[in-house]
């Protein structure tokens, strides 16, 4: 029996209702709790997820919803006879702040653009876990040279790309800035000034691009003038999406964000909100899942030929477990010239490298394979399942099962 309230219509004619009996049945309707509007663009993988997470939810809580709703001007706006209770935007804008406020609604910004009011509050990604996450994924594989490349384009605040920076830059590291002499910027604008750009960056520099959007035209530039991805420049998007990353040549790593727990979070709030009229005073912050590789990144920039070769060979821990002894055999080369050149290179050691590729790999398995946790630390050469779980609980804050279920949600 479903939990929704119902209200009773007759239905004496109704056939489907007739089982003998003399007296007339009823049948049901629905009738909501709670009218809901949604003002999120759906024109990425982003956008969709949330929204599709928020109406999952929303519809146990009974809400009716509004999706995307759009005045004469195709802005995000709520219509002015619309009789609701509450608001799930992604503001962008000052325009839609203000029209949000003068609505007197509960609003939950699941947008970072701009500055925490006390009138809303906010669920969103954490920048500053998905730059350590993107820092850490380019420096493991040897980078040391990088760039941001964030066009003020409306769709991701400043702080994701200055973030970003921050953290190259306290590792003592260079990382140079594309500046735009635009407000926005195109495929056709500034072509030759990107390209420029570029063309500028030292070799095997890596490039942090706010979202999927400039990541791509990243790609598209650097194909255009003959740029090498990753040989010469890698490219990594700070947001992922099955379009625009996915059929990008070469196609982009991105770091996978958690829009389930945003939508999860935004309709806890949202409810809190219209039941007990209180605003949360602070931002709920969510961190991202994880990188997912491809080939924008799928390279390893160290001088040194033969700790690239290993990292390439190590790398490939899915398919052939090794042990650091192995990797040396197949390098032909003693495990302690390995050991040597590889922290001399890399600043750790090959069983400390090794952990972590074959940690990443449990990861991306414990996400996207029905394998079970005890298949997992078999193919990836763990001693027991015990040992991989307390190795993954203190890589990434959780056991794999728990890992699990929060990120299977969807």
């Amino acid at each position: 029996m479903p939990l929704e309230e119902r209200h009773h219509v007759d239905s004496l004619n109704d056939p489907a209702m007739n089982t003998g009996d003399t007296k007339p049945r009823r049948r049901t309707r629905t009738v909501p709790d709670r009218n809901v509007a949604v003002l999120v663009e759906t024109d990425d993988l982003w956008g969709r997820s949330v929204v599709k997470r928020i109406t999952e939810l929303g519809s146990q809580h009974r809400w009716r919803f509004l999706l995307a709703p759009r005045d004469n001007q195709h802005r995000l706006r709520l219509p002015r006879r619309w009789n609701g209770q509450g608001v799930i935007a992604s503001i962008r804008d000052r325009s839609l702040a203000t029209h949000l406020k003068a609505s007197g609604l509960p609003v939950v910004d699941v947008s970072a653009m701009l500055p925490l009011e006390k009138w809303f509050t906010r669920v969103s990604t954490d920048d500053r876990i998905r730059a350590q996450m993107a820092v850490d994924h380019l420096a493991d594989r040897g980078y040391r040279s990088f760039a941001v490349y964030a066009p003020p384009i409306g769709r991701y605040a400043p702080q994701r790309a200055l973030e970003f920076e921050r953290l190259v830059r306290k590792r003592n590291w260079p990382c140079e800035r594309f500046l735009s002499s635009r407000g926005r910027t195109g495929w056709g604008e500034e072509l030759v000034g990107i390209e420029r750009w570029l063309k500028s960056l030292p070799d095997q520099t890596a490039v942090f691009a706010a979202d999927p959007h400039p990541a791509r035209q990243l790609a598209e530039v650097c194909q255009y003038a003959g740029i090498e991805v990753p040989d010469r420049l890698a490219i990594l998007s700070g947001d992922d999406d099955d379009l625009l990353c996915q059929l990008a040549e070469p196609n982009l790593s991105a770091v996978q964000l958690d829009c389930g727990e945003i939508g999860r979070q935004a309709v806890a709030r949202l409810n809190q909100m219209m039941r007990t009229g209180r605003i949360p005073k602070r931002e709920r912050r969510v961190s991202p899942v994880q990188v997912m590789v491809r080939q924008s990144t799928n390279r390893f920039s160290v001088s040194d030929g033969m700790v690239s070769e290993a990292l390439q060979i190590m790398s490939r821990v899915g398919q052939q477990p090794l042990t650091v002894d192995e990797v040396a055999n197949q390098l032909l080369v003693s495990r302690r010239t390995l050991e040597l050149r590889f922290r001399s290179a890399t600043g750790r050691s090959p069983a400390e490298a090794m952990r972590a590729f074959r940690l990443e790999q449990a990861k991306h398995w414990v996400l996207q394979s029905g394998l079970s946790l005890t298949e997992i630390a078999m193919r990836l050469g763990f001693p027991s399942s015990a040992g991989f779980s307390q190795q993954f609980r203190s890589q990434f804050g959780d056991t794999p099962s728990a890992f699990r279920k929060r990120f299977r949600r969807e």
